[in-house]
Parts: structure tokens; C-alpha cells; sequence
């Protein structure tokens, strides 16, 4: 043992597959697999609803834009 020098440890970043949970481990901590399903919904209807109000924010601002520059060009004719 004297001669051997000791190990030294690998820092790295751990695998993937040590990473990784499965439905078994959350269902280990208490956590059902439909639950994880229900909360993932959650989280993309969440998305889906807060792009579709963006969308309407920025049609509308579209439309205001547009109406400020008919106005603009309007007056500009009579002139």
C-alpha cells in the first residue's frame, strides 16, 4: 500500500442515466406519474394561453399603429 498512490476522484458531470427519474422514483417520493402528466398540462396550457394573449396584445397594437398612419397620411392629403 505504501508504494500505490491514492485515487483520484473524476469530476465530471454524471451521466444521463444517473440523472434521470423514472415514474417509479416519483412514485417513491409519494408522486404519482398522473400527477406529473396533470402538472405538465398545466404548464402547457399555461404557455398556450399566455402566447395567445401576446398575440392579441400585438394585433391590436398592429391595428393602432396602422390607424395612427391612415390618420397621418389623411390629414397630409388635405393639406
Amino acid at each position: 500500500m505504501a508504494g500505490k498512490k491514492p485515487t483520484t476522484r473524476r469530476r465530471r458531470r454524471p451521466s444521463k442515466a444517473c440523472t434521470a427519474g423514472t415514474a417509479s422514483d416519483y412514485e417513491l417520493v409519494g408522486i404519482s406519474s398522473n400527477l406529473l402528466k396533470d402538472l405538465s398540462s398545466a404548464v402547457e396550457k399555461r404557455n398556450k394561453d399566455k402566447w395567445q394573449r401576446l398575440r392579441v396584445q400585438y394585433k391590436s397594437q398592429v391595428k393602432k399603429t396602422e390607424e395612427v398612419i391612415r390618420s397621418m397620411a389623411h390629414s397630409n392629403k388635405l393639406s
